[in-house]
């Protein structure tokens, strides 16, 4: 978890005093009936790969845990994010920096919840699809979805304080800062 915290920033943090505090959102309303929450981003977040966070990149990132039809649902994240999650059933557009999240109930825990929702680059991960399905084009989409997020989990792209700068897997992960980071409280301190 905090390694991903450099590395990914996510929809809400908790801050040093307990409190949930926005991070990629810049607030949240509730529907009357408690089952959507319409939550407003940041604007001009990048990910490290130099694409822009915005509503789809969201949206993206929830499938990644709930929707086992899309090619980049990941059930090893599920564990650590949807199973946190429990009454969230789906996310959708409403705008360029604007993202409804739909519950099976009304959800009091669900910013709290989503502190366990780390949101990666998409299109860094389609490069590594994109490359596992060269490298291997007989393989199903979901053979080809699980050797991407490995190269992701190598490689990743986040839009936190802190950029991949080297991995090798069980010795070393070295992290540089992210010399575009949006949140100057957050901007690294040190080189490596």
């Amino acid at each position: 978890r905090i390694v991903f915290s450099s590395i990914c920033d996510k929809l809400f943090d908790i801050d040093e005093k307990l409190a949930i505090v926005p991070q990629l959102a810049l607030g949240h309303e509730t529907s009357a009936d408690g089952k959507a929450v319409t939550i407003k981003l940041r604007p001009g977040v990048k990910f490290h790969d130099g694409s822009e966070l915005n509503a789809d990149s969201v949206v993206w990132n929830v499938r990644k845990v709930l929707d086992k039809d899309a090619v980049h649902f990941d059930a090893s994240q599920v564990g650590v994010t949807a199973s946190r999650m429990p009454t969230l059933r789906s996310a959708r557009k409403i705008d360029n920096l604007t993202v409804e999240l739909t519950t099976s109930e009304p959800d009091a825990f669900l910013p709290l919840n989503l502190t366990n929702l780390f949101i990666a680059s998409p299109a860094h991960w389609q490069k590594k699809f994109d490359a596992a399905s060269s490298a291997n084009p007989g393989a199903t989409p979901a053979d080809k979805a699980k050797a991407a997020w490995t190269a992701f989990a190598a490689d990743a792209s986040g839009s936190g304080p802190f950029k991949m700068a080297r991995f090798v897997a069980r010795e070393r992960l070295e992290l540089v800062p992210n010399k575009a980071y949006w949140d100057p409280k957050r901007t690294p301190k040190v080189d490596r």
